[in-house]
């Protein structure tokens, strides 16, 4: 049979379509792979989906009656402060699933209650006293929380500035310590304007204080080789002089 021309390479198109050449299909895969972080917008849910991004949290934590200004005019109405906050509940549980974090931690706090040198908080009265209200399967793991205030606009400063900004940080004191100065262990938890800490203090350490009253209550459980209940504490402290 006599096909012409057209036909012959309509038919031959056809079928290597058909049968793509390895190369193809792995262009192909590598092509979806990269349209999935062809944009901001798509990158951000890629890593969103996969638990790898946390949009943060805007909260109010104050609310009072001010002067504001409406088209360029002063007048009376409501003035809300708002902190911005990362769950630490959410970054403990990424940090403790990292291979060998979890399994690290517990044979330092061991190393640290057999060492007659006193060089850590789980060492001391405090912390034996805190231990005696789990049960000896808890693992119990200390929270440092702290704030430090910076100058976005003058990093050279952070004594001057209406913009200055006061971040809320959170560190596990009991990780290996050749680990505990790296700054990639120290988790931002809270971001605010430094006069909305000033003006109400409490109000902006209350949405931290009540996560971690839930999580001390509930505790964090560990998806690693079986499921496990990790009780969590915090004992705060600050540089503010």
């Amino acid at each position: 049979m006599l096909v012409s021309f057209f036909e012959f390479f309509s038919l031959q198109f056809q079928v290597r379509s058909f049968h793509k050449p390895p190369y193809e299909n792995d262009r192909d895969k590598i092509n979806i792979a990269y349209d999935s972080m062809s944009s901001f917008y798509k990158f951000q849910e890629l890593l969103k989906n996969n638990d790898n991004f946390v949009v943060p949290e805007q909260m109010i934590v104050i609310q009072k009656t001010g002067t504001i200004y409406k088209h360029g005019r002063p007048i009376i109405g409501e003035i809300t402060e708002k902190v911005s906050r990362l769950s630490i509940k959410h970054q403990l549980n990424a940090f403790l699933l990292l291979p060998k974090v979890l399994d690290d931690i517990v044979n330092h706090m061991k190393n640290l209650e057999n060492s007659s040198k006193i060089k850590n908080i789980i060492q001391g009265k405090s912390w034996k006293k805190i231990k005696t209200q789990f049960t000896h399967e808890d693992i119990i793991l200390p929270l440092i929380l702290y704030f430090d205030e910076f100058e976005p606009d003058n990093p050279l400063s952070s004594n001057a500035g209406n913009n200055k900004i006061c971040g809320f940080y959170f560190s596990v004191p009991v990780i290996p310590q050749h680990l505990l100065s790296k700054t990639e262990f120290i988790f931002v938890t809270q971001l605010c304007l430094t006069k909305i800490k000033d003006e109400n203090l409490f109000s902006c350490l209350n949405p931290i204080i009540n996560e971690l009253k839930c999580l001390e209550q509930e505790g964090l459980t560990i998806s690693q080789a079986g499921e496990e209940k990790k009780y969590l504490r915090c004992s705060s402290s600050s540089n503010r002089r």
